[in-house]
């Protein structure tokens, strides 16, 4: 057997099944909750996160350079959640005591970005955080039953998290762990 479908065993067994997957808002109280995140609502830097967080396919069909968005404040009135599809809200985490330990391998200031519309999210400098939202989030029957996006999401971030270990011969290596000893060897 090789180690994805390994992965994939250990991922039906260590898996936690809910009723419903938790919503976008449930995510961002925890976010809130835990970790003192506050909404971003600088409209300049919203642009620009916006900016990074669009499909490239996106920004070539409404022909949108970075440049345009920060240099012409027309633009960015039009750099509305409406006219791309998405609902964006985006939390930044404060460094203090309970955001300590991300921060010792993040590469600059932690944030999440939320599209409540498509329900999906992203992290940006988060390395063990975009793991620990989408084993909170989990996953429900349907997913584990059809093996989709969510399930394999929910599989590689058990993994990263070194929960699949127990279910396995040989503990798996993670993303994380290498990039952790990256950069205690370059330090």
């Amino acid at each position: 057997m090789n180690r994805i479908h390994e992965m994939i065993d250990a991922c039906h067994q260590a898996a936690v099944i809910l009723p419903n997957k938790r919503t976008m808002p449930e995510l961002i109280d925890y976010l809130v909750e835990k970790y003192d995140a506050f909404e971003i609502d600088d409209p300049i830097r919203k642009a620009r996160m916006k900016f990074h967080a669009l499909p490239p396919e996106v920004l070539a069909e409404k022909n949108i350079q970075m440049y345009d968005v920060i240099e012409d404040f027309l633009i960015l009135h039009q750099f509305s959640n409406e006219y791309y599809g998405i609902d964006l809200k985006i939390f930044e985490l404060p460094r203090n005591k309970k955001t300590r330990e991300l921060y010792d391998y993040a590469t600059g200031t932690i944030l999440v970005l939320f599209d409540l519309k498509n329900e999906e999210f992203e992290c940006v400098n988060g390395l063990f955080l975009v793991d620990e939202l989408t084993v909170y989030r989990g996953i429900d029957q349907s997913d584990a039953e059809l093996e989709n996006r969510s399930f394999l999401e929910y599989c590689y971030s058990l993994r990263e998290l070194g929960v699949l270990d127990d279910f396995v011969s040989q503990p798996f290596e993670t993303q994380a762990q290498r990039t952790i000893d990256f950069l205690e060897s370059n330090s």
